[in-house]
């Protein structure tokens, strides 16, 4: 039995016990997932999947309201149940008109093939004021996600009828305070799923899908719509040998950020992804590509983005080892120019770690998600952190903005020298080991070259390339050691 969890905590101030935080909420549940986070008003709102032991409704879910103060200490609890139906998933959260409003998805008991959207509206205490279904005549309906403006509120939903007509699609639905649909707008697709819905400065939408083209390889879609709902462009990205998804922003520029991940299908790799469009017609600005880890890294699609005056801020999840289930969350500074001014790895167990929530207050960025509590059980529990402005906490930031890109130890003891360098180095490692690569990529993970030696002392020459900033990455057995940055000047 799996219970959906909408959960609120207010954080009006600093918090007044410490400036940072890493903890974890325990409790008797079991968590699936945390998909959403929203900040408005003073408040911190996130939403998850939680499996609740001690229910005594056995076979079926309670959906917990909960309100925690600025030191996450609960405030307010109350639970609603349709013991109808099993509550199998949640993806939106929204503040409308002093109310709250959250989506999602639920089965027919027992026939949980056969799927609902649903939305929930809220008063400010927690108390159900209505729930409604939408498209419940289709086979399987997700609401996926929600946004609203001064009048209504907006859903993205995920619409599948395969064994009747084979339809797939999306649709933007706008419905009033009292649930009442006023219109709908369809985008057809072959296997199309919603990743992101925003409201836009000129009073437009800003719609990203995700479709399949052929065999495995999913393509991202953009759709810019305007206040009308009136369909201005669309824009297909992704290369056609990758599994690919990007939720969407409107950058300070007015220009629109992709923030995602890409899985090239050959290797198994998954790469952090962003994108960026003109707002005007859809052209690509830029199409970037991260290496964070040697294995599984990309930034978060249920997250919020923050952009600065001089960087932008995304988290994401990164593995560091094949067949490892141990996953870090972590936090970037990218620049316009987009280059990696940090990266800060979090974890709290030794096992999977995730940041979904995040936003920014008096210098210091809140971040939430969940942290694994044993492989064996499943548990999950809620996970708060706040950091500083440089991704740090009280207790670590060893290296400044500007000296380190990773929070990587050195394991592999090295030392490279001379170091801004004018085309030759030298690394010089202190202990033996075999399977030793070395990986030398650009700032945006483009690989320069790759050597293989287990040698103490190597001497490496730049042949073509520019002044600039170069990464080094130190593996062995195919697993990310560490990573050090170079400067060449030429």
């Amino acid at each position: 039995m799996k219970i959906i969890i909408v959960i609120l905590f207010c954080l009006s101030s600093v918090l007044s016990s410490a400036q940072y935080e890493n903890l974890v909420i325990e409790t008797q549940d079991e968590w699936d997932y945390i998909y959403t986070h929203d900040y408005r008003n003073g408040k911190n709102y996130s939403v998850g999947a939680i499996y609740d032991s001690n229910s005594t409704l056995n076979g079926f879910t309670t959906i917990t309201f909960r309100v925690y103060d600025e030191n996450f200490q609960k405030q307010i609890e109350t639970r609603y149940t349709d013991s109808a139906h099993q509550y199998t998933g949640f993806y939106g959260l929204e503040y409308h008109k002093y109310h709250y409003y959250h989506c999602g998805t639920k089965g027919v008991y027992p026939n949980f093939d056969t799927l609902k959207g649903f939305v929930i509206k809220y008063d400010t205490l927690g108390n159900v004021i209505w729930e409604k279904n939408y498209y419940s005549n289709d086979e399987d309906v997700r609401i996926n996600f929600m946004a609203s403006d001064d009048s209504l509120v907006y859903l993205l939903t995920n619409i599948y009828n395969p064994s009747t007509t084979g339809e797939i699609k999306t649709v933007l639905t706008a419905i009033d305070s009292s649930g009442t649909v006023m219109w709908d707008k369809d985008f057809s697709g072959l296997f199309q799923k919603a990743k992101s819905l925003r409201l836009t400065s000129d009073g437009g939408f800003l719609i990203s899908v995700s479709s399949a083209v052929t065999g495995n390889v999913t393509k991202t879609i953009v759709y810019k719509l305007d206040s009308l709902h009136n369909t201005l462009w669309s824009k297909t990205l992704g290369p056609a040998t990758e599994d690919h998804y990007l939720q969407f922003f409107e950058m300070p520029s007015g220009n629109y950020m992709g923030v995602g991940q890409s899985e090239d299908l050959m290797s198994g790799r998954v790469q952090s992804w962003l994108v960026e469009l003109n707002s005007v017609n859809g052209i690509i600005v830029k199409d970037t590509i991260y290496l964070f880890s040697n294995y599984l890294h990309g930034f978060s699609i249920y997250s919020d983005a923050i952009y600065r005056s001089n960087e932008m801020i995304f988290t994401g999840v990164l593995n560091e080892q094949f067949g490892d289930q141990t996953y870090k969350g972590f936090v970037t500074s990218i620049g316009y120019n987009y280059e990696v001014n940090w990266i800060r790895k979090y974890a709290i167990r030794n096992i999977d770690n995730s940041i979904f929530g995040m936003y920014e207050k008096n210098g210091f960025f809140y971040l939430q998600g969940i942290a694994k509590g044993d492989a064996a059980t499943d548990t999950y529990d809620e996970w708060f952190l706040v950091v500083d402005s440089l991704g740090c906490d009280d207790q670590w930031c060893t290296v400044g903005i500007g000296d380190a890109m990773y929070q990587y130890s050195n394991e592999n003891n090295v030392t490279i020298y001379p170091n801004p360098t004018s085309g030759q180095i030298t690394f010089q490692f202190e202990t033996y080991q075999s399977n030793r690569e070395i990986l030398i990529t650009d700032i945006m993970g483009k690989e320069i070259d790759r050597i293989i030696s287990n040698e103490s002392l190597i001497n490496y020459v730049f042949t073509k390339e520019k002044s600039g900033i170069y990464l080094v990455h130190i593996l062995n057995n195919g697993v990310l050691q560490s990573t050090q940055k170079v400067v060449l000047q030429r």
